[in-house]
């Protein structure tokens, strides 16, 4: 009787392809940053930094001009005349080497940009510049370069045509494509499945078997996640192999720098992010479906299941009392890699076992309710 039911609710499953469609609109949501850029963008751009180099070699030597025709009364200290010419000397080339081949000498970029930001954050830690960047952006900066310049991995500048896959999946995870999109996205097909799922008529049948009513339940919301994880794990892959044909797959070891008390720097694999990604995805999934799975034992209605999980979503974020919450670590490029600190949350496999003990709580609790009303 068991196998006749799974084998009738996998049939069923398999009749309503609603999952494919939010799978593929997964995929686009992915893919849409690298279909745009590549209609965009025809030829290599020059680095943003690069121009301001320019601005600051340029003011300090007007600087340096303006004393060497009238000297302060009192020897200058923020900046000093030395500092100026250091940063001269450090700038000159740099922008050499920019202005010669910025394409063939990267490497050799990426080291002369490290001596001078590693001279620009000790100039910050002095006091000397007054700007809004601060001294943790400017670390992260420094502990970037440094682990390029360590490894000899060749530094990646985003506005190019040819972005290795594991960085532009990377850039579109953080960057290009809110997160919100794919939670709410989440949020419709889970929504969308459990109460088309109460609504069909075979749920009256199924009522009527002599099954743990329970069991009934646990068997529909697994057959869900295995199926409905597995189209967004395709997807998630092929929006990395699919540009990676054409502008190779980059670098696994490249630094992403992040800092969780907001002072020390700390540095993260692109493909250990991209592992985790998928992870969470796949643990929020989880997640939402018990959740659902729980309302739906209450309402057949599809609104108040999407206003309740909405909600939920769109309220989540981490916090010192909010640890243990699984909303808290919704949004995860920003808990994987923050950048002002993360405040006294768990860590990545912490955050994770949160997301999924509450998932497989509410699933439990789901079981039994439907086995002490003995109906779904």
């Amino acid at each position: 009787m068991v196998k006749r039911l799974l084998a009738l609710e996998v049939r069923q499953f398999f009749k309503r392809p609603a999952w494919l469609i939010f799978a593929a609109i997964f995929f686009c949501m992915l893919m849409w940053p690298y279909w745009q850029k590549t209609g965009t963008i025809t030829e290599s751009q020059p680095p943003a930094e690069r121009h301001s180099y320019f601005i600051i070699r340029d003011d300090a030597k007007a600087q340096l001009a303006a004393w060497e025709k009238e000297l302060p009364a009192n020897s200058p200290q923020q900046p000093s005349i030395e500092d100026l010419k250091k940063e001269v000397a450090l700038l000159n080339p740099l922008i050499d080497l920019y202005v010669s081949d910025g394409e063939t000498n990267r490497l050799e970029i990426t080291k002369a940009r490290l001596d001078f930001e590693q001279f620009y954050l000790q100039e910050l830690e002095n006091g000397r510049y007054d700007e809004n960047q601060t001294i943790l952006q400017q670390k992260l900066l420094v502990r970037e370069l440094t682990e390029l310049v360590e490894k000899n991995i060749t530094e990646v500048r985003m506005p190019d045509t040819k972005i290795p896959a594991i960085n532009r999946l990377t850039a579109t995870l953080r960057n290009d494509t809110p997160l919100i999109w794919l939670l709410f996205l989440f949020v419709l097909a889970v929504s969308f499945y459990i109460i088309e799922d109460k609504r069909h008529p075979s749920i009256d049948f199924i009522n009527s078997w002599p099954i743990a009513k329970g069991w009934i339940i646990a068997q529909k919301q697994i057959i869900f996640l295995i199926f409905f994880s597995l189209g967004v794990s395709i997807s998630f892959y092929l929006s990395f192999f699919l540009p990676a044909i054409t502008e190779g797959f980059g670098d696994s070891s490249y630094p992403l720098p992040y800092s969780i008390d907001g002072q020390n720097v700390l540095i993260m694999k692109s493909s250990t992010f991209l592992i985790y990604m998928i992870l969470y995805f796949l643990a929020i999934i989880f997640f939402l479906t018990s959740l659902s799975g729980f309302i739906q034992l209450f309402t057949k209605n599809i609104l108040v299941n999407l206003l309740i999980l909405g909600s939920l979503v769109f309220l989540s974020g981490g916090g010192q009392a909010r640890k243990f919450l699984p909303t808290s670590y919704f949004n995860v490029p920003e808990f994987l890699l923050p950048t002002g600190g993360s405040g006294n949350l768990f860590r990545e496999k912490g955050g994770l076992l949160v997301i999924v003990l509450w998932g497989l709580g509410l699933l439990i609790f789901n079981c039994l309710i439907a086995q002490r009303r003995q109906r779904i």
